[in-house]
């Protein structure tokens, strides 16, 4: 016997497996001769010291021949001196086998678990189901990972599935991945060694077409992930059996799989202090943003088809590994705790996907010690409906050949099957999610949308002058939706003639998540309005980002390039044939029933002068075009039959978005009272894409911090995601970057920072959103940095990719929103123009680098090009420091300078929005103060024309200006000479707006609503628009007060709502409201009465008054009743010896109506 001095412990409780055992030899006989041959290596007297289980299994490959025994070794002490030789070995060499002969077979053993290991004998008298094969996580063991941290250490893939599953064969998987291994591979070599594996395990008839399910724990997800996209890939004429596991994979159970990166920082410093830079790549491939798998996710989610997806997410932090100082090695789980995968990594958002969330960390999650453990009875019950339903399905795909072909492959190609790959690829619920400003994805029917939408008169050509200010609308004015081509062929009259709409929209009004919503309803909501409206009017819709056209270089020019480019790009040759098919029926007299929704007109406007297949593709029959306000239509285009506007939210929708949004659902009830005092932050929130903006920061900002500007939202928010990506960079430590200042990390990020700055003002000077290689080489060489700019913009968060599945020199980059290239080139703007610089202007698409401009010359430039209108109110909004404030008044005096514009409603329209992003602070400084006071002077001039000119002809114009800040600028005399004088119902808008900026006029532009018989109409909505306001004055309250005997119930329900809602009535309004009761009806004396049910300590004279009438109420009038009992009740300072006689007399009276009686009690 070899015998060895221990230089090592054995394991407690270590399982081994051993290959090669005959599998002519009984299970009893297999386990006797193991014991034995183990037995034998041992000193006599140390052989108590072990105890052995060893159950046998069949060999997954070839069952009939050999038959595989796990054996657990379990010591019982380890102060014996000698050491068995094959633990020893594999203790030292975890990798390696030990080999022997057993019985003339030549047998091995090993605790590596490479390659497949059955775990379960199914049972015989029937056939077997399934195949469930489990794929363990990088830098864990195949076996030991999925084995409980309880005493009993039970694996229960082994121990408890097998009872639950006995007509399935239960499969691990392991292969080489050790952080000490000095391996090469990366996930597309695991791939391809899984692929043969099982191609080894399910190559006869039978085997071929058995369901397969996949239990997969974090990267070996990603492996799984990559194996699906291969097969899913595969011909059947190609490969058949590779064909044959896609057709037979059913569905799959994810823990933590990190679809978009993990936390490998701690394994990578670890790898880093070893060395071992081949480990550090296959690392690299699951790091966050990383290419292999944005490449991988969007080929995995477009095979998944009608597959089944369990996506299990950790809600603990997981302790990471620490380096001992002194010693120099690494301590497992001794570090901080830190998320592994978060659940935006571990969820798809896929349709046929269930999300569970366990409440373990990211190691514990698959690691189950009993049945009753919740992620076990919840991982069974999907298994279960896996077994149940699966077989019918795998059968239909194995005998529908039309069916077997994947996602990435063409079905045979029909246009019928062309028009399912778009609904069901190109439009899954995953690629039409909604993408949040802080990169947080939503589906579209869990997203909160407002769809507001106006008819715009046909007549105005133009849009609407003012493209910054969102006016909120009166419901009535709404349309919907899906009436919209109802509405078309009533204007037309005829139903049958072209369906040609325009939707303008200001810049984050939500333009594209009106498109993505209209491609939900029709493609996957057939219970939808919209769906059952448009379907029998269309066979198919095509939504087409129109920037999507820019960025081919040459430009795409003719319809098939474009379906190509669009939709079946990834299957190469049968794609072009299938997108050749499609025009041809799109473009024979059967395609009238194609509509096209072509989005983002603006983005492609300088090109429709030489671009003959945009004009084109914009004058087809059935379209809708988005765009945003300024952009002029040519005189190329075919006639619009409508056209329509996308508006802002209103006061009620912003506080519904508040209230339901996670981030500031919890602090509402704090927010709103802030926005009902600050009417300009407010107006900034009716844009969805500001009140996003707004709501992914206010968790970071304390209610005195909260911006009041545009530009303080943005600088917040950019401020977030620079930290996250200065952690996903390795710029800053986690814990630091929670508690760093926005300067320390600013310094932190200043070459990536300077990088956006320069793409994204030479973009905006250019007129381009699109970056290809040659612009970001030319950006770089402008800017003299040192980065990595393709790897630098794949990790930041402002930046999306065209296609991720393409190589980085064929990608081109776009700001994830265009207000993010906006505020970022004011940035770069404001930093030349402090430090007195020229800007570098970027002809991007050219290759070259124009001559610098100044930044006045810029101003003169593009200080009216509707482009710029964000960009100047950020420019203006970062110059708000005490040390700009010479620069601000700077640029204030180079907006003033010549040229200006001839009619000066563009120049006053420059100012008043400039004048929006000044904080409050700063007006009242001495040095901008004169600049402020000398901007309003002109303004009131201008309004005063405006004035005349409206009371001389009675066509509709325009609004002028943003009210709020016009409002905050004009005086009360000029607000109320304007109303006086052109105040009509078709100004419910701008009106609206003016109460609610400067509610000490709404007194006054009552009375004139009444003296000039206004409709009731008008003076609703002012009510509705100014209720939510707790202090308004006391002129305006007695307006309300009148009101509340109007005959239109409306009216006056809503003039006491705003009264009720007052924090303090003056005690004149307490008696007006005493004065009217008498005379008027049961309902008017309600909601007098109930403007005071919470008031507390009425003044007794005014007490006495109101008891006065209640001898008037007849005991039928419940409401008038129970109003007195809630005014009696919160009088905490009256007593009987301060009530009149007969007051008393009426009370006692009254207290004898038993429904008073129960009113008081209750």
């Amino acid at each position: 016997m070899s015998s060895l001095k221990r230089v090592m412990t054995v394991p407690k409780d270590t399982v081994y497996r051993v290959t090669g055992l005959p599998a002519s030899k009984t299970e009893d006989g297999l386990r006797t001769a193991i014991r034995a041959l183990i037995e034998e290596k041992l000193p006599e007297d140390e052989r108590h010291l072990i105890e052995l289980d060893v159950a046998i299994m069949p060999d997954c490959a070839k069952e009939n021949t050999w038959k595989v025994a796990l054996v657990k070794l379990l010591v019982q002490k380890q102060e014996h001196n000698e050491l068995l030789q094959f633990p020893y070995k594999l203790e030292s060499q975890p990798t390696g086998i030990w080999q022997t002969i057993l019985d003339g077979a030549e047998i091995s053993f090993d605790r590596h678990f490479h390659g497949f290991t059955q775990l379960n004998t199914p049972k015989t008298d029937s056939s077997i189901n399934a195949d469930i094969v489990a794929i363990t996580g990088f830098s864990a063991h195949p076996y030991g990972s999925w084995r409980g941290k309880g005493e009993l250490r039970k694996m229960w893939l082994k121990d408890f599935l097998p009872e639950d599953f006995p007509y399935c064969r239960i499969l691990t998987y392991g292969y080489e991945s050790s952080l000490i291994n000095y391996g090469i591979s990366r996930t597309m070599d695991y791939s391809e060694m899984l692929i043969d594996e099982l191609k080894l395990i399910r190559n006869t008839e039978e085997t071929k077409k058995r369901p397969l399910f996949f239990i997969a724990h974090s990267y070996g997800g990603t492996i799984l992930g990559q194996y699906l996209s291969t097969a899913g890939a595969a011909s059947e004429e190609d490969d058949e059996l590779l064909s044959a596991l896609y057709k037979a994979t059913y569905g799959m159970l994810l823990f933590a799989v990190p679809h978009n990166g993990s936390n490998v920082s701690n394994m990578k410093e670890m790898v880093e202090d070893m060395g071992n830079g081949a480990r550090g790549e296959v690392l690299d491939d699951i790091s966050p943003r990383s290419s292999v798998l944005r490449q991988q996710r969007q080929a995995f989610a477009n095979a998944i088809e009608d597959r089944k997806i369990i996506s299990f997410y950790e809600q603990k932090q997981t302790r990471m590994n620490k380096k001992d100082l002194q010693s120099e090695k690494w301590i497992p789980r001794a570090g901080d705790y830190e998320t592994v995968v978060d659940i935006e990594s571990a969820v798809l958002y896929l349709p046929n996907e269930t999300k569970i969330a366990l409440n373990a960390d990211h190691s514990d999650m698959v690691k189950f010690d009993s049945e009753r453990d919740r992620g076990y009875r919840l991982g069974l019950e999907y298994l279960r409906k896996f077994e149940k339903d699966s077989k019918a399905v795998v059968a239909r795909r194995f005998n529908n050949v039309s069916t077997a072909s994947s996602s990435i492959r063409p079905y045979q190609s029909t246009v019928s099957e062309a028009d399912e790959y778009i609904r069901r690829k190109r439009y899954s619920l995953n690629n039409i999610k909604i993408e949040r400003l802080c990169r947080s994805p939503l589906p579209v029917d869990q997203c909160y949308v407002s769809l507001a939408i106006l008819e715009r008169p046909t007549e105005r050509i133009q849009p609407p002058l003012d493209t910054s200010d969102s006016a909120e609308q009166p419901p009535s004015a709404s349309i919907d939706l899906a009436q919209i081509f109802e509405l078309l062929a009533k204007r037309n009259k005829c139903e049958t003639s072209k369906r040609r709409i325009i939707i303008y929209g200001q810049a984050g009004v939500g333009k594209t998540t009106l498109c993505k919503k209209i491609v939900h309803d029709f493609i996957h909501g057939k219970e939808s309005a919209l769906h059952q409206a448009w379907a029998p009017l269309f066979d198919r819709l095509l939504w087409v980002p129109l920037r999507n056209l820019k960025r081919k270089k040459p430009p795409v020019s003719n319809y098939e390039e474009m379906l190509y480019n669009e939709y079946f790009k990834v299957m190469g040759k049968n794609g072009q044939r299938l997108a050749e098919e499609l025009w041809e029926k799109i473009s024979s007299t059967e395609g009238d029933k194609t509509l096209f929704l072509l989005d983002g007109l603006d983005e492609v406007a300088y090109d429709l002068i030489n671009d003959d297949f945009l004009v084109d593709l914009l004058n087809n029959r059935n379209v809708i075009i988005t765009s945003r306000p300024y952009t002029q239509l040519p005189v190329s285009l075919d006639d619009i039959g409508l056209r329509l506007e996308t508006i802002g939210f209103g006061d009620d929708q912003i506080r519904q978005y508040i209230a339901q949004d996670s981030s500031t659902k919890a602090s509402a009830d704090a927010i709103f009272p802030l926005l009902d005092n600050r009417p300009t932050l407010l107006e900034l929130l009716r844009i969805p894409v500001q009140l996003d903006a707004f709501c992914s920061t206010i968790l970071s900002s304390s209610q005195n911090e909260i911006p009041e500007t545009l530009t303080g939202i943005y600088e917040a928010l950019v401020d977030k995601l620079l930290a996250k990506d200065a952690r996903r960079l390795d710029k800053i430590s986690p814990q630091v970057s929670h508690t760093a200042h926005a300067a320390k990390i600013d310094l932190q990020m200043k070459e990536e920072t300077s990088l956006i700055e320069c793409m994204a003002f030479s973009g905006l000077y250019a007129s381009a959103v699109d970056f290809n290689a040659q612009d970001r080489n030319e950006v770089i060489k402008a800017s003299s940095l040192k980065l990595a700019i393709d790897e630098t913009l794949g990790q930041l968060s402002f930046f999306k990719t065209s296609d991720p599945s393409l190589d980085a020199t064929q990608q081109t980059f776009h700001f994830l929103h265009m207000t993010y290239q906006e505020y970022f080139a004011a940035r770069y703007f404001v930093r030349q123009w402090r430090q007195g610089r020229k800007l570098s202007c970027i002809s991007i698409g050219m290759g070259t680098t124009h001559d610098c401009l100044t930044g006045r010359s810029l101003i003169r430039k593009r200080k009216y090009d509707p482009r710029y209108n964000i960009f100047w109110r950020f420019v203006i909004g970062l110059l708000q420091g005490h040390s700009d404030e010479p620069k601000l008044c700077q640029l204030f005096e180079a907006l003033e300078e010549e040229p200006r514009d001839i009619i000066g409603v563009q120049h006053l329209l420059l100012m008043v929005r400039s004048q929006q992003e000044v904080t409050s602070v700063r007006r009242e400084s001495p040095l901008f103060g004169e600049i402020y006071k000398k901007t309003k002077s002109p303004l009131e001039h201008w309004v005063k024309f405006w004035i005349k000119i409206r009371t001389q002809f009675h066509g509709k114009t325009t609004k002028p200006t943003p009210i709020s800040a016009l409002c905050e600028l004009l005086p009360d005399s000029l607000v109320i000479d304007a109303f006086r004088k052109v105040c009509r119902d078709d100004d419910h808008e701008f009106w609206g707006k003016v109460c609610k900026e400067r509610p000490e006029t709404l007194g006054t532009l009552f009375d004139l609503s009444s003296t000039r018989g206004t409709s009731n109409w008008l003076i609703t909505m002012n009510i509705n628009d100014i209720r939510s306001y707790r202090l308004i004055p006391e002129q305006a309250l007695k307006s309300f007060v009148k009101l509340l005997k109007s005959p239109d119930s409306a009216v006056a329900e809503k003039s006491h709502r705003a009264l009720q809602v007052q924090i303090q009535l003056p005690q004149s309004i307490l008696q007006d409201l005493a004065g009217l009761l008498h005379g008027s009806t049961h309902e008017s004396q309600h909601l007098m009465l109930s403007a005071l049910e919470w008031r507390e300590n009425i003044p007794e004279l005014v007490f006495h008054k109101h008891l006065a009438f209640v001898p008037l109420f007849p005991p039928s009038c419940n409401t008038c009743l129970q109003s007195v009992s809630h005014i009696l009740r919160r009088q905490s300072t009256l007593s009987k010896n301060s009530l009149p006689d007969f007051v008393l007399h009426d009370l006692i009276q009254l207290l004898r109506n038993p429904k008073f009686l129960t009113m008081s009690v209750t």
